[in-house]
């Protein structure tokens, strides 16, 4: 069986590099779904940053989402139908 270019095997410390990587990624898109946010670009983010994008997501405030009951701009002249 003919071996494999130098850039397919990895060895054991690449593969606990990639293993904390992933790790990091998915603490962070976790916590920023949690916080309302896009998972996927926080997972990508803690990934290429080395989980540094784990500690900003982490003090960023959660996304509010404000009242669905307000009034429409067009509606404001119209009389309510209650």
């Amino acid at each position: 069986m003919p071996s494999l270019p130098g850039i397919f095997q990895i060895g054991s410390y690449e593969m606990i590099v990639l293993q904390v990587l992933i790790l990091a990624g998915t603490i962070g898109a976790i916590t920023a779904k949690a916080k309302g946010r896009s998972g996927f670009l926080w997972f990508v983010l803690s990934v290429v940053t080395c989980g540094f994008g784990i500690l900003v997501v982490l003090f960023m405030p959660a996304v509010t989402k404000g009242p669905t009951d307000a009034p429409d701009a067009e509606d404001e002249g119209k009389p309510s139908e209650d």
